[in-house]
């Protein structure tokens, strides 16, 4: 959705306009495509997620990777 709607929002942008947003690396890179990252360049990796087939189990897991994120990053 997020991605979605900030392509809506920059793609009648001119170059020089991209430019001066500061978005001009970003469209380099990757051209119009939406490219899901985090504020530092990160791409989006899906590999802290895991599905077990039990609500309650998948919500720990994530709780458990999500923290061990936070330490590496700290």
């Amino acid at each position: 959705m997020i991605g979605t709607m900030v392509r809506q929002l920059t793609r009648n942008l001119t170059p020089e306009e991209l430019e001066a947003q500061g978005l001009a690396p970003y469209y380099i890179d990757r051209g119009s495509d939406v490219y899901a990252a985090n504020a530092q360049g990160a791409p989006f990796t899906a590999a802290y997620f895991a599905a077990k087939g039990d609500p309650l189990a998948n919500i720990l897991e994530d709780m458990a990777a999500d923290g061990a994120t936070v330490q590496e990053q700290h």
